[in-house]
């Protein structure tokens, strides 16, 4: 008895198609509304999300190690490049023509500059820092001097 209702079950989703099924009137209406009120959830949740950032991006902007962390991002993101555009022009080497070749190399002279630049700005930025805690201890020495 069960294995004929099973056979029968099994002949039943073998026969039916896709094309056979039967929707109420309203399913395309409700199934777009309910794409739309998806589709309006991620926005509004990406939105909120992106304001939580610049929130919390306006809040530590002003630190030091936002801008020191700034300054490494922009030495790494240039290096890749860097790095990318030097591998390109080592791959297609035998393939280039010379006005090529010079824009790649020059693009790669370009981003040396830039890193150089950064790496420097990070160094003076790093010895003000050192000098400024040198006198900022310095003058908490004296003035635990003057107070004994």
């Amino acid at each position: 008895m069960h294995i004929s209702i099973f056979c029968l079950s099994l002949c039943k989703i073998s026969l039916w198609h896709r094309s056979q099924a039967i929707y109420a009137t309203d399913t395309n209406t409700r199934q777009k509304y309910k794409i739309y009120a998806l589709g309006k959830a991620l926005i509004i949740d990406a939105v909120v999300k992106r304001e939580s950032i610049e929130y919390m991006q306006a809040y530590y902007k002003s630190g030091d190690a936002y801008q020191a962390a700034q300054l490494v991002y922009e030495i790494r993101r240039k290096y890749t490049r860097m790095v990318f555009v030097f591998k390109r022009t080592i791959q297609y080497y035998e393939t280039l023509q010379f006005e090529q070749f010079l824009k790649f190399m020059t693009e790669i002279q370009y981003l040396r500059a830039q890193i150089d630049a950064l790496i420097h700005v990070f160094e003076e930025w790093a010895q003000k820092d050192e000098v400024m805690g040198r006198i900022s201890r310095t003058g908490q020495a004296l003035r635990a001097a003057q107070l004994q």
